[in-house]
């Protein structure tokens, strides 16, 4: 955990010590009791302080540092590196072995979550995902190819073409019910079309989105995708 500023307030201090407690105590396996150890201790943190004015100020320095992320991340896509072909395939490279490592905390995860069997979550998540990112991986140079059309006749003297260009930055929102498959698949495509990405995975399934996040992190610089 990081502080928003160079002066934390009191009760940025306590959060922060709350969730460094809770965090410290995580021993890799019980998200149950991780999430109940952390919802705990900020729970705790925010009651010993009712000032409203501190909260509001702590609101507005986590606003800022949303507004930092997306500015990072504008600034990172106007460079022009995502609109490299080969940088999209050298971070779905990097994002299929980062999730073939992960995948015993990923099944844990799921089934903490959800109470989905080993079999389940990779039938119906985690195999998809890695479905994907190989399809994406096989054909991700075709997908950006210029691609010549026809051309009017008032214009005979020229050459038509369609030339696929990213949207920019992309925010992608997930559901708790398949918390990794629609977290990363549409990761996959966005990063695929050469987006940057914030990725707001669901507060509903604790423990896949702390796994999804620790993920991405490893995979990922935050002015290139984000959670």
């Amino acid at each position: 955990p990081k502080f928003c500023s160079d002066s934390p307030t009191i009760l940025e201090t306590d959060l922060h010590a709350a969730i460094v407690r809770a965090m410290g105590a995580f021993n890799g396996d019980d998200y149950e009791l991780f999430q109940a150890t952390m919802i705990g201790s900020i729970s705790e943190a925010i009651g010993l302080h009712d000032d409203g004015d501190e909260a509001e100020l702590l609101n507005r320095r986590i606003n800022m540092q949303i507004e930092s992320i997306l500015s990072a991340q504008q600034a990172f896509f106007q460079s022009g590196k995502t609109l490299d072909v080969a940088y999209r395939i050298l971070h779905l490279k990097k994002l299929y072995a980062a999730i073939r490592r992960y995948e015993p905390k990923i099944a844990a995860a799921l089934h903490s979550d959800l109470g989905k069997s080993d079999y389940e979550g990779f039938m119906c998540e985690t195999g998809l995902v890695l479905s994907e990112l190989s399809f994406m991986l096989r054909h991700v140079r075709r997908f950006a190819r210029k691609k010549t059309v026809p051309t009017p006749l008032a214009q005979f003297h020229a050459k038509s073409f369609v030339l696929p260009c990213p949207y920019g930055n992309v925010l992608i929102m997930s559901p708790w019910n398949y918390p990794f498959l629609l977290t990363i698949d549409p990761l996959v495509t966005a990063i695929a079309a050469g987006n940057t990405a914030v990725v707001k995975p669901s507060a509903y399934s604790p423990a896949t989105s702390a796994v999804v996040a620790q993920l991405i992190g490893e995979c990922f610089p935050p002015e290139y995708v984000a959670v």
